[in-house]
């Protein structure tokens, strides 16, 4: 890329002009810096997701419950990271797709093969009671 003279007097004007309008009000900068620090914190905040709500998630039961179009419209509830972190708790593999409705795709495909809810968890069976009914 070659910068020519015409370049860095163009750019010169544009900089004499930001400085013009620094000059006369500095707050914009300062409103901008301060914007800019509120959009990245609203950034992250979106990038964290509720592992505790997520865990009470049973998507065996309501894919179960709902026709396959609700039960898309349930997960489409969800964000990205949200449905990476139920097919990763869900061992449904799929973790490398990055589009959302592949996700759900995914998620819905493997949930329609499965006849037993193999996410339930098993309790523990009392021996004491269990032996003396043999």
């Amino acid at each position: 890329m070659n910068i020519t003279k015409e370049d860095i007097i163009g750019f010169g004007k544009v900089l004499e002009q930001f400085g013009k309008v620094v000059q006369q009000d500095p707050n914009i900068v300062l409103d901008f810096i301060s914007n800019l620090k509120q959009n990245n914190e609203k950034n992250n905040s979106n990038d964290e997701i509720d592992e505790e709500k997520l865990d009470l998630v049973n998507l065996f039961k309501k894919s179960n419950e709902l026709l396959e179009e609700n039960f898309i419209d349930y997960l489409s509830g969800f964000k990205i990271k949200e449905l990476k972190y139920l097919l990763k708790k869900h061992h449904l593999g799929g973790s490398k797709i990055t589009k959302k409705q592949k996700i759900i795709q995914h998620i819905v495909d493997n949930l329609s093969k499965r006849s037993n809810d193999v996410f339930r968890e098993y309790k523990v069976v009392d021996e004491d009671n269990s032996q003396g009914q043999s």
